[in-house]
């Protein structure tokens, strides 16, 4: 019971416990947010990398999964999204072969020669290991961008209520006080207690903010290493 009555102790585990509600409700419904918008740009990506990969199927020679990795790599770049989260190539060639044979506007000669085109595309890539090929060659995510940027918002506002409540609590407990002495006896504590709590959401958003640039920093690094790990496999592949 006199712990309760200390005017630190309930100011202190008051402003936790709300800086903790506060950080996992802020964090769920902004990672729901970065999901459903994620999830979207891959359907859109999905629909693009159909619609640019159709018309080549007429050539049997330029539809490959060069030419795949070629489109699905720049439009995944272009929405900012992991080129590993799209279709992978035997899905896109059963998609386009069914998409085929379900047209109106094809003959039955028509449909029987762009069918066994994508057929005979898929046997010579049977034996690849695409899910390997795509993960050489991943570009930066947006998905990890927007983890690190909500639990940052989610954290900041947490140490921002956790810190109003401790405030807010200290001064109505010292309002309340009769005794001038007293409150003239920890006006030093309150200042120095004060400049503590100015200073740890500063310290906070500095430090995640050089995390989140060292992250960043590390991955850009690791995608130029991949590239270029990527390039000599494909100039030793063409040599062979």
């Amino acid at each position: 019971m006199s712990l309760l009555n200390n005017v630190w102790f309930v100011g202190i585990i008051g402003g936790i416990i709300s800086g903790v509600i506060v950080y996992f409700i802020t964090d769920f419904f902004v990672s729901k947010k970065n999901k459903k918008i994620y999830k979207e740009k891959i359907n859109l990506a999905n629909a693009e990398v159909l619609n640019s990969l159709k018309p080549m199927v007429t050539d049997e020679t330029s539809f490959d999964i060069k030419l795949y990795q070629t489109v699905s790599r720049a439009i995944a770049t272009k929405h900012k999204i992991n080129q590993i989260d799209l279709y992978d190539f035997k899905i896109v060639i059963d998609l386009i072969t069914t998409e085929i044979m379900q047209s109106q506007f094809l003959s039955y000669e028509q449909k029987k020669n762009y069918a066994n085109t994508l057929i005979n595309v898929y046997r010579e890539q049977e034996k690849i290991d695409i899910q390997n090929d795509k993960e050489i060659q991943t570009v930066v995510s947006i998905s990890n961008t927007n983890t690190v940027s909500s639990k940052y918002l989610s954290l900041t506002l947490a140490i921002m209520t956790t810190l109003f409540a401790i405030i807010s609590t200290t001064y109505i407990s010292l309002d309340r006080l009769n005794e001038l002495n007293k409150i003239a006896n920890i006006n030093d504590q309150v200042r120095a207690v004060l400049v503590l709590l100015t200073a740890i959401p500063l310290l906070s958003v500095l430090a995640l903010t050089l995390m989140q640039s060292t992250l960043a920093l590390k991955k850009i690094k690791r995608n130029k290493l991949i590239e270029t790990t990527s390039s000599i496999g494909t100039e030793n592949k063409e040599e062979n």
